[in-house]
Order: structure tokens, then C-alpha cells, then sequence
């Protein structure tokens, strides 16, 4: 406002000095008119322009409070949502585990072990191959299994609730195993007691590849750490407690150490 009114006085200052020009002027020049250049021109319109500019502004930050005075009351009048926690993922429904099969007779194995994630608990498990074979299960354990060429069965877990399918897990151990003579105590003691792996190979095709061994000594757990023993340390060996599956292969013994 003040600027306002300085610009005024300005320019009626100016009006009265243009006008006193004049007159000085016709007096000077014979009565002779002269007419003034008015350079005050431009304040004025500065000062229009300045009243302008100062009444837009005032009403823009008019307008501007009022949106953010509404905005505050749309913010308070909304109810806070609380959110919602996501439900938990459904569990992937397959077979987890399969066990290994083991052999019972000549040409046949028993499976069992079977673990399944997902569904309902309520399960029947198919277990088939290429060759045609196919057995069901409502308990996990397939007693009587075939063995076939490649060794291999597909197994699946049917939901009995639901009808859905796991896919098929591929079980291997199942290819036939041809019967063997088996290994007594005493044998298996005297080629321990050789303390040379030679003697060892020709009678590995009788003995389990999974053969599980038991001794009194800690760092023993194989035969081949047995021979170990027997050829660097100058010991004798004693072995008991020995194990055989269907087709007569060793699957664990006790091997005692002096």
C-alpha cells in the first residue's frame, strides 16, 4: 500500500512539474505551446501492473489455504483402515521323500519311507514303471515290488480329499539283482586279516555297495579302513553280527580290532 501511494505522489509530482514546463515555456518561447514528454508514463503502468501482480497473489494464496484447509479436514473425517495381514501361502502338495528300496527276494524289493508335503493327510500312492508294472498303497509301503531293466519306478501321492495329484517322483534300486553265494564270518575276517585291498575286489560284487560297518575302533568304518588298521598297525581282526539282504549280499557286520 505504501508503494502504492509513493508511485502516486510520483506521478502527480511529475504532472505538476510537466505543467509548470509550460507555462515557463510559452513565456520563454513567445507564448509559444510546448508540449512535454511525459516519461512517467511507464511508473504508472508499473504501478497498475504492481496492483495487479500483489491482488493475484493475495487471492492465489487465498485459494491455496483454502485447499489445504480442506485437505486437513478430508484427512481428519477419513476413518483410519487397518491392514489386513496377507494369508499364508498355501502348502506346494508333493512327495518329499521316497525312501530306498530294499531288496526281499530274488527280483523283488520293498519300498518304504515315503513322506509327502501338502494336502490333506489322506493319501493313495501309485508306484509304476514302463514295463506295465503298477502297485497301489494306502499306508506308504509297497512290499512287493518288481524289479525291472533300468531300475527305475515313478511314484506319485493321490489327495483322497481333493483328487489332486502330486507329480512323479522318480525312485531308483529297483533293477534285479542277481542272487549271491553268501560271505561267511570267518571269510570276511581272513581277508581283513590280509591287510592287502586285493584280496577284497573279487568278493565285492557279494558285498552291499551301502554296507554298514561297526567297530571298536572310532576311525573304522569301512573295510578298506579296516585293512587300513590291520596292515599299518600290526592288528588282528574279528568279525560277528553279520547281516544279509534277499539275494545274499552283506549289508553290515561288527569288526572287532587287538
Amino acid at each position: 500500500m505504501k508503494s502504492f501511494i509513493l508511485y502516486l505522489l510520483s506521478f502527480l509530482i511529475a504532472g505538476a512539474l510537466g505543467f509548470g514546463g509550460v507555462y515557463a515555456g510559452k513565456q520563454l518561447f513567445g507564448g509559444k505551446e510546448v508540449t512535454p514528454v511525459v516519461k512517467s508514463l511507464s511508473d504508472l503502468e508499473k504501478v497498475s501492473l504492481l496492483t495487479q501482480d500483489n491482488s493475484a497473489a493475495e487471492d492465489y494464496t487465498k485459494e491455496e489455504d483454502s485447499y489445504v484447509d480442506k485437505a486437513e479436514d478430508v484427512a481428519a473425517e477419513e476413518p483410519v483402515r487397518e491392514i489386513e495381514p496377507a494369508p499364508a501361502a498355501e502348502a506346494v502338495f508333493e512327495i518329499a521323500s521316497a525312501g530306498k528300496p530294499v531288496a526281499v527276494s530274488e527280483g523283488m524289493f520293498k519300498l518304504s519311507g515315503i513322506r509327502v508335503n501338502g494336502g490333506s493327510g489322506d493319501y493313495k500312492y501309485v508306484l509304476s514303471d514302463k514295463e506295465g508294472h503298477k502297485y497301489e498303497s494306502y499306508n506308504g509301503t509297497f512290499g512287493a515290488v518288481a524289479a525291472n531293466t533300468n531300475g527305475y519306478y515313478g511314484l506319485k501321492a493321490v489327495d483322497m480329499v481333493t483328487g489332486k495329484e502330486t507329480n512323479a517322483k522318480t525312485v531308483s534300486g529297483f533293477k534285479y539283482i542277481k542272487p549271491v553265494e553268501k560271505l561267511s564270518a570267518a571269510e570276511i575276517a581272513e581277508i581283513i586279516n590280509s591287510g592287502s585291498s586285493d584280496r577284497l575286489k573279487p568278493v565285492s560284487d557279494r558285498i552291499s555297495k551301502n554296507v554298514k560297518v561297526s567297530s571298536n575302533e572310532p576311525d573304522v568304518k569301512t573295510l578298506n579302513s579296516a585293512l587300513m588298521r590291520v596292515n599299518m598297525d600290526n592288528m588282528r581282526a574279528s568279525v560277528s553280527n553279520v547281516q544279509y539282504d534277499a539275494t545274499g549280499h552283506v549289508t553290515s557286520l561288527t569288526i572287532t580290532l587287538q
